[in-house]
């Protein structure tokens, strides 16, 4: 199975034993995605710790969730992983987890590293827009 990634990249698929599937590349570094009017989609910052979980490019590790959109999030970590690595991600949303594929973009000195998510299903997606959801009310007025 093969993805298509804005910029020109693609993300293949392996199957693994057990059924699962893994990222096997990605080319080139993919550049974050502008909403429809050339703008950063809108960030939000949770007010209560949410750890997220990272397995890919032979790594595993958690972090916490520092700033989310529906592009891309923030994650605060001590590992240095390369840019263009991909990896599955799971974002936990009450009692269940949006699980999505995603791709280092850059690296934040001192604070960790931003992620751009490149594929989720319709679940996963409705799962991160309750999130967001949630996090707008509380940094409402």
């Amino acid at each position: 199975m093969v993805w298509l990634l804005p910029g020109g990249g693609e993300i293949s698929l392996v199957r693994e034993a057990r059924g699962q599937t893994r990222p096997r590349s990605v080319l080139p570094v993919v550049a974050p995605v502008p909403d429809v009017a050339g703008r950063r989609a809108k960030r939000f910052r949770p007010r209560f710790t949410i750890p997220i979980a990272f397995l890919g490019g032979g790594v595993r590790f958690t972090g916490v969730l520092l700033d989310i959109s529906t592009t891309g999030l923030l994650l605060r970590c001590e590992k240095h992983i390369e840019l263009g690595t991909v990896g599955r991600m799971a974002i936990p949303v009450g009692y269940q987890a949006s699980r999505v594929v995603a791709v280092a973009t850059r690296h934040a000195p001192g604070v960790g590293i931003a992620f751009e998510f490149s594929h989720m299903s319709p679940h996963d997606r409705e799962l991160l827009r309750r999130l967001l959801q949630r996090l707008a009310r509380q940094s409402g007025p």
